[in-house]
């Protein structure tokens, strides 16, 4: 090595985010096993970043929203999570909370 010249080496991303599947498999486990309907699922590269789905009840529909963190087209976000949104039977939204969160690397459910 000489003083034009130098080999850098990036560190490997300590991060890593679900696969499609896994993700697949948390709304599986949130829904109960229940029907829904992919409302929108954008992707890149690295796999899927946003990734919503909706639940149809009678008493008022849960949308799953699965994002992952990063700086996209469409948004940033600062974490890798799924929320849960409320909407009463007239489709107004009434309520939403985390529903998984990063732990040790790995999605879970809270």
């Amino acid at each position: 090595m000489n003083c034009y010249t130098r080999e850098m080496e990036l560190p490997p991303n300590p991060e890593s985010f679900p696969t499609e599947a896994e993700v697949r498999a948390l709304f599986e486990q949130l829904t109960e096993g229940e029907q829904f309907q992919e409302r929108q699922k954008a992707e890149d590269k690295e796999g899927v970043y946003l990734w919503s789905i909706l639940v149809k009840k009678d008493d008022g529909d849960v949308e799953y929203l699965y994002l992952r963190k990063g700086d996209y087209p469409e948004m940033v976000t600062k974490a890798t999570e799924i929320k849960a949104v409320y909407y009463d039977t007239e489709g107004r939204i009434v309520g939403g909370t985390q529903v998984a969160e990063m732990v040790n690397g790995k999605l879970e459910i809270i």
